[in-house]
């Protein structure tokens, strides 16, 4: 990470012509967005490691992951919604 000189967001005072505040955060996220991820060294949060977590806490947790599954998804069992993760 890298200092930039500025102010924070919460301090910003917009002043005639320039731009608003919610546009400057647009941009920053629209960058964000936009950083590529192809070579990322975190991979702790592929869709395969978030199933076998889900899995995990199936299997450790088996009654309190039922209790969510059904306020969350009612018309689902605990296999379909692997499946439906899968």
């Amino acid at each position: 990470m890298t200092y930039i000189a500025g102010s924070t967001s919460e301090e910003y005072q917009q002043k005639e012509g320039q731009k608003s505040l919610g546009y400057i955060l647009g941009e920053g996220l629209r960058t964000i967005h936009n950083v590529p991820i192809n070579h990322c060294d975190f991979t702790d949060l592929l869709s395969d490691k978030l199933i076998d977590m889900v899995k995990m806490n199936m299997n450790e947790r088996e009654s309190e992951v039922r209790v969510a599954i059904y306020n969350i998804f009612p018309n689902l069992t605990m296999e379909q919604l692997i499946d439906f993760l899968e």
